[in-house]
């Protein structure tokens, strides 16, 4: 019996950028364990749980936070990108968001951050780049203090169900840091922090690897494409 193909999923440094009136972008990576503090900085140092949870318990990380925003909060981050139109070029994004598509509010399980200064903080926005019921770029933003956090991530619509799977983190990083870029609110260049999540961090699983659909994973190099 051939057994089942599963790909880990690598979570990367995490950019920090700036927005206007000084706001900063901060795309972060890892420390060694999950239950760890790690510190992030700007204009001075911060600490954070590196990932986001169903439960207020750090025992149980769901995604790594790979944005830090300094000096705005979530509704900034938003109004940037609600304000882009799809004015790209063709190809610009992965297989299965077209080209002109433009950010919208999203739907998605609620999720909990955690800072040092602030305790465990709800999620306040949802985004999407894409379509709910199929390949979509999906952001949870949450306000920690004078800073806010994030998760980007990669996700599609597993066929049959209605539950949502994530491919990949580090590519979804990189739309919201372009998407930023283009809209012209940053401040200044996005920087990258040290690792602060484990890298691989955890699998997809052979059958919901082999329901995505084919061109996306040729195009993130996923197993068995091609």
């Amino acid at each position: 019996m051939t057994p089942d193909r599963s790909h880990l999923l690598e979570t990367r440094r995490v950019a920090r950028t700036e927005l206007p009136s000084a706001q900063t972008m901060l795309i972060v990576p890892a420390g060694r364990g999950l239950e760890r503090l790690v510190t992030v900085s700007a204009d001075r140092p911060r600490r954070i749980w590196p990932f986001v949870s169903k439960v207020p318990d750090r025992t149980q990380p769901s995604d790594p936070v790979n944005l830090v925003f300094h000096g705005t909060d979530a509704r900034g981050v938003r109004a940037a990108l609600m304000g882009l139109d799809g004015a790209r070029a063709p190809g610009a994004l992965m297989p299965g968001i077209p080209a002109d598509a433009c950010w919208r509010d999203a739907m998605g399980a609620v999720q909990i951050g955690f800072s040092e200064a602030a305790g465990w903080t709800g999620g306040v926005v949802q985004l999407e780049l894409g379509s709910y019921d199929g390949v979509r770029v999906h952001v949870r933003l949450f306000d920690l203090g004078d800073f806010t956090v994030g998760n980007a991530h990669l996700d599609f619509l597993v066929p049959g169900t209605a539950e949502h799977a994530v491919l990949a983190w580090d590519a979804a990083a990189e739309v919201v840091r372009s998407e930023l870029v283009r809209s012209g609110c940053l401040a200044g260049p996005v920087s990258v922090s040290e690792r602060i999540t484990p890298s691989p961090y955890r699998d997809i699983p052979g059958p919901v690897l082999a329901a995505a659909p084919a061109d996306l994973r040729e195009w993130l190099a996923l197993p068995g494409a091609g």
